[in-house]
C-alpha cells in the first residue's frame, strides 16, 4: 500500500522588527519555552515527529543569530555557521533589533535540541539581508530596512547600523537564492546542520553610496 503525506517540511518563522511595550515585557518575563515562536517552531516538529512520512525538515533562520565578534569584542578573521551571538550577550546589551535576535537564538536553539532529542533531521539555513521581488501585501521588513538610508527611517536604519556593527558590513542575497538553497538542501541527502545563505558582503558606505546614486533625490541617511 502507497502511503501518502508530506515528505520534507519547510519552515519560516515570520517575525516582526518592532515590538510593542507589552511584547516586550511578555518576553523579559518568559522563560525560553514559553516565547510564542518557540512554541510554535516546537508545536510544527512534534506534528513532524508524530508524522509517518516526513523525512527531512528546512529551518529558516537569520544572520542576525551571527557576529563576526568574538567575546572580547575582537573582529574574528573568519565568519561562519558556528559564530552565532551569545544569547547572554543579547540579554545584557540588548542592541537595535534584539528581540527579533533572541527570537530567532531561542527558536533555533530549541528546534535542534528537540530535533537531536527526536531524531529529526533538521537543517538550518542562516539567510544574510535579503532583498528581490515579493509577493506579499507588504515591503518585506529585510527591504524597509535595507532602504531605510532613503526612507529616513531612524528607527529601521538603526537595525541596519546594529547589523554593520556586529559583522563588520552588510550581508546580502537575493530571494531567487533563498528558494534555491532551500530546495538543495531539501534534495542533499549528505546536508546537515547550519548553511549560511550570502551573494555578496559590502561596506555600509558603500550600500549607501549605491543608494544615493540610484535614488539621486532622497535625502540619504549618512550616519
Amino acid at each position: 500500500m502507497r502511503q501518502s503525506g508530506a515528505v520534507m517540511v519547510y519552515f519560516m518563522l515570520q517575525l516582526q522588527w518592532n515590538s510593542t511595550l507589552l511584547e516586550m515585557k511578555r518576553i523579559m518575563l518568559s522563560v525560553t519555552l514559553s516565547i510564542p515562536a518557540v512554541e510554535g517552531t516546537l508545536n510544527l516538529l512534534r506534528s513532524c515527529s508524530k508524522s509517518s512520512t516526513v523525512k527531512r525538515v528546512i529551518f529558516t533562520s537569520s544572520i542576525s543569530t551571527l557576529t563576526a565578534k568574538d567575546r572580547a569584542g575582537k573582529w574574528r578573521k573568519v565568519v561562519d555557521e558556528t559564530c552565532q551571538t551569545p544569547i547572554d550577550h543579547v540579554w545584557n546589551t540588548k542592541p537595535s533589533g534584539w528581540i527579533y535576535v533572541l527570537c530567532k537564538r531561542l527558536t533555533e536553539e530549541a528546534a535542534f535540541k528537540y530535533a537531536k532529542d527526536s531524531g529529526i533531521n533538521l537543517i538550518s539555513v542562516v539567510t544574510t539581508t535579503v532583498a528581490g521581488a515579493f509577493l506579499t501585501s507588504s515591503v518585506p521588513s529585510s527591504i524597509q530596512v535595507l532602504l531605510s538610508p532613503i526612507t529616513g527611517d531612524t528607527k529601521l536604519f538603526s537595525i541596519l547600523s546594529a547589523v554593520n556593527a556586529r559583522m563588520g558590513s552588510i550581508a546580502l542575497v537575493h530571494i531567487e537564492d533563498i528558494c534555491d538553497a532551500h530546495i538543495f538542501l531539501m534534495e542533499q541527502a549528505r546536508a546537515e546542520g547550519r548553511y549560511i545563505c550570502c551573494a555578496h558582503s559590502c561596506e555600509m558606505s558603500q550600500l549607501i553610496n549605491h543608494l544615493a546614486e540610484e535614488y539621486p533625490c532622497s535625502n540619504i541617511i549618512q550616519s
